[in-house]
């Protein structure tokens, strides 16, 4: 049982892994052409990755002994040392955080969901306080069909930055639905004029 319980944590940790490797090279991309970039930088965020950093380390020492010195016999001996291996890998050196997100002149990536938010999507932005950090709350709009699509993405900001980054991301917002209406009037205005008898 025991086993088991190890391979399908593997799998996870892998799989989530692999993700955060994969939404990790999209930031740096997205960072290339970016407005606004924020990064995680909370003490307890930091002291967690190194403690992950030192628990890899310890278990790359731990899988050297396994291999060259103790030769366990039990798979699930070594199956657990790789489940804690990748599991500690993933959290030292490619977290999930709520703190990692970029703005660009299209819209936001979050990092956390390796999703990138183009403005039309967007509705609105509300602020949540937490502490000394805040959260800005992206809402998204929801169309007909679309009733399991997520639409409410935290990005994590520091608090004296929030309000100023809420009214960046509601201009933002506000300039795509002008240019909507525009368009939407001008489009109104043209099979007026086609139809109009004179």
């Amino acid at each position: 049982m025991m086993m088991w319980f190890y391979i399908l944590g593997t799998l996870a940790m892998g799989f989530f892994l692999i993700k955060n490797i994969y939404n990790y090279g999209l930031y740096k991309d997205y960072a290339k052409t970016a407005i606004f970039t924020f990064e995680d930088t909370r003490p307890f965020y930091k002291a967690m990755r190194i403690l992950f950093s030192l628990c890899f380390f310890i278990f790359v020492v731990l899988l050297l002994l396994a291999c060259f010195v103790w030769h366990p016999q039990d798979p699930s001996t070594w199956l657990s040392i790789i489940c804690l291996l990748v599991g500690s890998f993933l959290f030292a050196f490619f977290p999930f955080t709520a703190g990692r997100w970029i703005m660009t002149d299209r819209g936001i990536y979050v990092y956390n969901y390796g999703t990138f938010i183009a403005w039309p999507q967007m509705i609105g932005v509300q602020i949540v306080p937490r502490g000394k950090k805040a959260f800005l709350v992206l809402t998204l709009k929801k169309g007909d069909g679309e009733q399991l699509k997520k639409t409410s993405y935290p990005l994590m900001i520091e608090g004296a930055k929030a309000v100023d980054l809420s009214n960046m991301i509601r201009e933002f917002i506000n300039t795509v639905d002008r240019k909507r209406y525009r368009k939407q009037f001008n489009e109104e205005h043209e099979k007026k004029m086609k139809t109009k008898k004179y």
